[in-house]
Formats: structure tokens, sequence, C-alpha cells
């Protein structure tokens, strides 16, 4: 099962709504960046004159604290855009993206790109949705780690994951998001030990199981329940 959400991100959707001519003359004016593990995209506070469509690899985005403390936001995959909000509003970039795998980027310069949107209005608002999607993403995620505890917070998190990288296969869900605990400690601002832990319980309830990175759902109604769900 896919999340209708994400397909609006497919940064080819977005630019199949130019005018072929123009949209050819994106293309034609895009830079192509391979980039390896480790390697930024862009820092917080950088200045913002591009945006990065992910034609291959993986992308992670996040915020680090002044005592080095990561937060994982989000992970980036193919065919999704980072950088687009620089590119609405001029501004700094407000997080990290790094490269988790070998990448290639497509990048898009803001002076190419702003005078081409502004003759479509279709693609203007398909890129405002982008943003807002993901700033959706980024309140959702501050509210977990603000407002509620473990078990709440994970099987949230995990139901996500269900949507946006889940596989039905025989009335179960496979979250094949190749996160590990630690990844997901991150993104939930608790420790690889405490994910661990709360996970083995689900699985104790018969809700999931897991192997390697891939965590099967078995019992989706119970997962809701166990963490009080009610929606989004």
């Amino acid at each position: 099962m896919r999340a209708s959400s994400r397909k609006f991100l497919q940064y080819g959707k977005i630019f199949e709504l130019f005018p072929l001519a123009l949209r050819n003359t994106i293309y034609a004016k895009a830079e192509y960046r391979e980039i390896h593990p480790g390697d930024y995209v862009f820092r917080v506070g950088e200045e913002g004159p591009f945006m990065a469509c992910l034609a291959s690899g993986r992308l992670r985005m996040s915020v680090t604290s002044r005592e080095g403390k990561e937060l994982l936001i989000t992970m980036v995959e193919k065919g999704e855009l980072v950088g687009e909000m620089s590119i609405l509003d001029d501004k700094p970039r407000a997080v990290d993206v790094m490269a988790e795998t070998d990448c290639t980027l497509m990048i898009v310069k803001r002076d190419d790109f702003l005078p081409i949107l502004r003759t479509c209005p279709d693609a203007m608002i398909a890129l405002i949705r982008i943003t807002c999607y993901r700033m959706r993403r980024y309140l959702h995620t501050m509210e977990l780690i603000a407002l509620q505890d473990l078990p709440v917070r994970l099987g949230r998190y995990l139901w996500r994951l269900a949507l946006d990288y889940g596989v039905e296969k025989d009335g179960e869900i496979v979250i094949a998001a190749r996160l590990s605990q630690a990844e997901i400690g991150k993104q939930l601002a608790v420790s690889r030990e405490s994910v661990n832990k709360q996970l083995h319980h689900f699985a104790s309830l018969g809700l999931l199981s897991l192997k390697g990175t891939t965590i099967t759902l078995h019992d989706v109604e119970g997962l809701k329940r166990a963490i009080a769900y009610v929606g989004g």
C-alpha cells in the first residue's frame, strides 16, 4: 500500500505540468551531480539558489543541536525534491540534507526556474503543495516528540511508514523502509535501545515481526488500538 500523497512528490510529475518546450528548457539548463554517502547537498544556514531532484539514491533530511545530537526529519527517496522552500522564499536553508547512499541529483537553479514557474500556475500550485506536505511532516514529527509517550510515538511513526513504504501481502503490511532502529530513534528523539525494547513489546503482542530492517505489521487494527489511533 502506498500513500496517495506521495504521488505528487515525483519530480517527473511536477515537470510534466509544464508545456513540453518549457520542460525541455528546464532539463537543458539543469546540472547533474553525483554525490556519495556523507556528502551534503546543503546545510542549515546556507544560501538556497537551487533545488535538487533526486534521480537515484537516498538522502536524509535532519537538523542537529548545538550539542551535536541529530534529529532525523525524513528520508528523501528517488523522485522527490529537496530545497524547494528556498526556491520559493529565497531564505537560507532550514535543514541539512545529506547523501545516505550514492546519489544522482538534477540541480535546478532558482534564476532559471522561477521565470518559467511564473508562467505555469498548475506547476506553481504543485510546488506549493509539496512544501505544505513537507511542513506537515515536520509538524507531525515535532508533535510526536513533544506530546506523546514512546509507545504512541513509535506506533504512529510505524503507521506513517506503512503508508509511505508499506506493501500489502496476505493481509499483512510489509514495511521495507530500510531504516535501522538507530535511525528510527533519531527520528523520534529516543535511543536505539528504547526503540528496540518497544518494538519487541509490540512483537510480543502479536502486532508485528522484525527481520533485519524490515518490519511486518500483522495486526494493523490491534496496533491502532494499542496507540489510541485517532487518524493522520
